[in-house]
């Protein structure tokens, strides 16, 4: 799987030194995976869904025969801290919708209280999830970018089709009869995922197969959830991806973690909607690392 990152903003946002950061973050987990695109800036007066329509046009491009479903995508726009919460940079957000990550770039001149007085006020337009500070030059933020960027293009996706050998039914049925058949479903899935031996190639189908687990969970117990619930949901249990990414450089191992990981998600997340969801973060934590810590004690082959 490789995945397709969309950079855009205005001249002097930082594109391109944010692009050759994160190239050099990326190295770290794969950097053969990820592709960067740098979009051009808006053009003056041009409307801002307009310039929303061309940075989805440049993100979906034209998929070469058999790669279709085989690629994610991200878009990221930047926004220059000094220039604070433009109308045009927000209202291009609006036109986005869920499948863009505003970063706000070239933030070192900023103090504490400046920056979390602009963070606060692009809150009120963009979703707090859905916002990222970086500094290039201090290399801060990036690693937290990444991984919102992989959480993000994995609920734009459609959960992977391919199944485990040991996995024949179907998982909607699953989910309406027993939640802990699902999360075992799941899990074999995952295991399925994680065996393909390129790093970071099982990282965005393995969020995909998470979110989707946890998707159906709630259904079993009359919840209907939002991309944004699943992904503080997963933020909030924290290890979870934290594992996978681990998993990608221990080529023998990383499927059972894979497993061991899903597993413990998604039992935790069946005990939090079991509660009326009512669980405490630190209560979700404990639990999850409890069954995680049960789940690497199984076979999974």
């Amino acid at each position: 799987m490789k995945m397709n990152i969309v950079v855009c903003g205005h001249d002097a946002a930082g594109k391109s030194c944010l692009i050759e950061s994160a190239r050099q973050s990326a190295k770290q987990i794969g950097e053969e995976a990820v592709n960067f695109i740098e979009a051009p800036a808006p053009e003056p007066g041009q409307p801002p869904g307009d310039y929303a329509a061309l940075v989805e046009k440049l993100a979906l491009g034209t998929p070469q025969e058999g790669e279709m479903g085989k690629t994610f995508v991200c878009r990221w726009f930047c926004l220059a801290a000094a220039n604070g919460d433009q109308d045009f940079d927000l209202e291009f957000m609006e036109a986005a919708g869920s499948k863009c990550l505003l970063v706000v770039t070239t933030a070192d001149p900023l103090d504490v209280e400046q920056l979390a007085d602009l963070l606060i006020k692009l809150g009120r337009r963009v979703p707090a999830e859905r916002i990222v500070a970086v500094s290039t030059t201090k290399d801060v933020g990036l690693p937290r970018l990444l991984h919102q960027s992989f959480i993000l293009a994995a609920l734009d996706t459609p959960a992977p089709e391919a199944a485990p050998k040991n996995a024949t039914a179907d998982p909607d049925q699953l989910a309406e009869e027993d939640p802990a058949q699902l999360i075992l479903w799941a899990a074999g899935r995952a295991f399925a995922i994680a065996a393909v031996p390129l790093p970071l190639a099982d990282v965005a189908p393995l969020v995909a197969n998470e979110a989707y687990m946890i998707y159906r969970l709630g259904c079993c117990y009359g919840y209907s959830l939002s991309e944004s619930t699943i992904a503080n949901f997963i933020g909030c249990i924290g290890a979870s991806l934290v594992g996978k990414f681990v998993a990608s450089f221990i080529p023998f191992l990383k499927a059972p973690i894979a497993a061991a990981v899903t597993y413990a998600v998604g039992m935790t997340a069946k005990e939090y909607f079991a509660s009326g969801m009512s669980l405490e973060p630190d209560d979700l934590r404990r639990k999850f690392k409890s069954f995680e810590e049960a789940a690497r004690s199984f076979k999974w082959q």
